[in-house]
């Protein structure tokens, strides 16, 4: 899911709650990233514009410089990037298409489904070593 520059801030939210989304990768006509809209440039447009941020588009409030990854990245490598620059969202950026959006929730789901398997796989291993005695 993806939107484009050019739509009203007041269509961007009413999106994002209805999705129950917090951000969303912005694109032009070729599928190219050209920025990355939130909740928190929302926020930061009604300190800037306060009554005049519905007259705004994505364009005008959207973060242009994006930190992305590929799709051959790790989660960790993820994890990092997001840590570092303070981030809940990043793209993935196949060339210059955008492949794919990743959330903080992304990761945290995860994470427990790889705690989750781990976990079951000990309790198989203690299962097993009780059973041979």
């Amino acid at each position: 899911f993806s939107v484009q520059p050019d739509i009203s801030i007041r269509e961007f939210a009413r999106l994002v709650a209805e999705k129950k989304i917090g951000a969303v990768p912005v694109t032009n006509g070729n599928n190219s990233l050209v920025g990355v809209i939130s909740e928190r440039d929302i926020a930061r447009g009604f300190d800037s514009h306060g009554d005049g941020l519905s007259g705004k588009t994505v364009g005008d409030l959207m973060t242009a410089e994006v930190i992305s990854c590929s799709p051959h990245n790790t989660v960790s490598d993820v994890v990092e990037l997001m840590s570092k620059h303070g981030i809940r969202h990043i793209a993935v950026l196949d060339g210059e298409a955008l492949a794919g959006f990743i959330s903080i929730r992304d990761l945290v789901f995860n994470r427990l489904s790889q705690l989750e398997l781990d976990n079951e796989t000990l309790r198989a291993m203690l299962e097993n070593y009780d059973a041979i005695g």
